[in-house]
C-alpha cells in the first residue's frame, strides 16, 4: 500500500515567491542611476567652469609674476635726445683724509609717458667715477628715445664713492623742460649751481672751512649739462614706451668677500675664468707646498678669493616679450617686489641691499664700452 504526499497550497505558493540568487534590475532602477550619475557629471562641469572663470578673473586683475603681457597705452612716438653732462666745478670735499673727493653723477629721467605699473622705475644712467677729484670731467652722453612732447624732468645727483660707507650726496641739479618740438633748440653746456638740499653735512663744513681758510672762494658746486635734440623717434612698435638708445657699455664689479663665501677665486694671468674653489684640508696644503720646488713662480703666485658680476648696457629697445616682473613661487613675492605691507616693505629694503652689495662700486670696478 503506497501513500502519497501533496505539498499543501501555501507551500507551493512559498516556494513560487522565494527570491532568486540573481535577481535581474527592472527599468526604474535603470533610469535612477542614469540620473545620478547625470547629476554628477553636471556637478563636476560647474566645477571646471568656475575654477576657469576665477583663473581668467585673476590674470585679467594682474598676473601673479613672471612673463606680464600688459600692454602700454598706445602714443604717438616722442623725440630722442642726447644728454651730455661734461664736467663739474668747485664740488665739496667729502674725504677727510685726502680733502677731496671721488664723484660721479646720477641720473633720472621722468615723464608723462605711462608704464605697465607703478612700481616700474624711472630710466637712468650713472656715470664713471673720477678719483680724487673736485674738478671732474666725465663728456658721458645719455641717448634716451621717445621723450614725449609734454615735456620731461631731468634729476642729477652727484654723490661721492665710498664702498665702506653709504655714498655721500655733494648736491642736486633739477633740469625742467616744458615742452619738445621739432625746433627745440636744447642746452649749450649750460652751468647750474647745485642745491644743498639733502647733501652731506659733512661735507659742506669740511668746503666752508676751506672758505674760511682762503683755499678755496665757492663753497657751493656747479654742473655743466648740454641736451641736444635728435629729432622724432622713428615708429618703433613700442607705443611711445620711453627707452634708453645708448651707450653700449659693461660694467665688471668685484666683491672679495663674496668671493671668499662663494669659494669664486679671481682669473689666471693667462685668462682663464675664475672657477669654484674646494677648499683644501691642510694635509693637501701641506704636501702640494712640499711638492712645488722653491722659488717657482707656481709657489709665489697667490689666487685672491674674488667674485665678478657683470652688468651690460645694450641698444634698446627691450622687445615686449622680455619684459618680466617677477616669479610668486611664494606668497611673500608680490610683497617683496611692490614693497606693500610691513614685511614686504622690510624684504624689498633687504633685497635692495643685497643687490647694491654685488653690483657695488669701488675702485676695483672696471668700465669698457661694445
Amino acid at each position: 500500500m503506497s501513500i502519497q504526499t501533496r505539498p499543501a497550497p501555501d507551500d507551493v505558493n512559498n516556494n513560487e515567491k522565494a527570491p532568486r540568487d540573481n535577481p535581474q534590475p527592472n527599468g526604474d532602477s535603470w533610469a535612477h542611476e542614469a540620473e545620478r550619475q547625470a547629476g554628477k557629471e553636471e556637478e563636476e562641469e560647474r566645477g571646471h567652469e568656475q575654477q576657469a572663470k576665477k583663473a581668467a578673473e585673476s590674470k585679467h586683475d594682474g598676473p601673479a609674476g613672471g612673463f606680464d603681457a600688459t600692454a602700454i597705452p598706445e602714443r604717438p612716438p616722442g623725440y630722442t635726445l642726447k644728454f651730455i653732462i661734461h664736467r663739474a666745478t668747485n664740488l665739496p670735499m667729502a674725504d677727510i683724509n685726502t680733502l677731496s673727493s671721488d664723484p660721479y653723477v646720477h641720473a633720472q629721467l621722468y615723464s608723462d609717458a605711462p608704464t605697465r605699473h607703478k612700481e616700474d622705475p624711472p630710466i637712468r644712467f650713472r656715470t664713471p667715477t673720477i678719483r680724487r677729484n673736485t674738478e671732474p670731467v666725465w663728456d658721458e652722453e645719455w641717448v634716451v628715445a621717445n621723450v614725449p612732447a609734454s615735456g620731461f624732468q631731468l634729476k642729477l645727483r652727484v654723490y661721492d664713492e665710498d664702498p665702506a660707507d653709504k655714498d655721500d650726496r655733494l648736491g642736486n641739479v633739477h633740469i625742467y623742460v616744458d615742452r619738445v618740438t621739432d625746433d627745440w633748440p636744447g642746452l649749450k653746456e649750460q652751468s647750474y649751481e647745485m642745491k644743498a638740499r639733502m647733501a652731506s653735512k659733512r661735507a659742506y663744513i669740511i668746503r666752508m672751512a676751506a672758505v674760511c681758510l682762503r683755499t678755496t672762494k665757492h663753497i657751493r658746486g656747479n654742473l655743466f649739462v648740454s641736451i641736444e635734440n635728435l629729432g622724432r623717434t622713428e615708429h618703433d612698435g613700442q607705443n611711445g614706451r620711453v627707452y634708453t638708445v645708448g651707450p653700449c657699455r659693461w660694467i665688471r664689479h668685484y666683491d672679495p668677500m663674496l668671493g671668499r663665501m662663494m669659494g669664486m677665486k679671481e682669473a689666471d694671468e693667462d685668462g682663464d675664468e675664475p672657477k669654484q674653489a674646494k677648499e683644501d684640508t691642510p694635509k693637501q696644503q701641506s704636501s702640494q707646498s712640499h711638492s712645488l720646488p722653491k722659488g717657482s713662480k707656481d709657489e709665489k703666485k697667490v689666487k685672491k678669493y674674488n667674485f665678478q658680476a657683470n652688468q651690460m648696457q645694450l641698444e634698446g629697445p627691450v622687445p615686449l616679450q622680455l619684459y618680466h616682473r617677477y616669479v610668486e613661487f611664494k606668497p611673500f613675492v608680490k610683497g617683496m617686489f611692490t614693497s606693500s605691507g610691513i614685511r614686504g616693505f622690510i624684504l624689498s629694503k633687504a633685497l635692495h641691499h643685497q643687490h647694491n652689495r654685488v653690483y657695488s662700486f669701488d675702485s676695483q670696478t672696471v668700465w669698457g664700452h661694445y
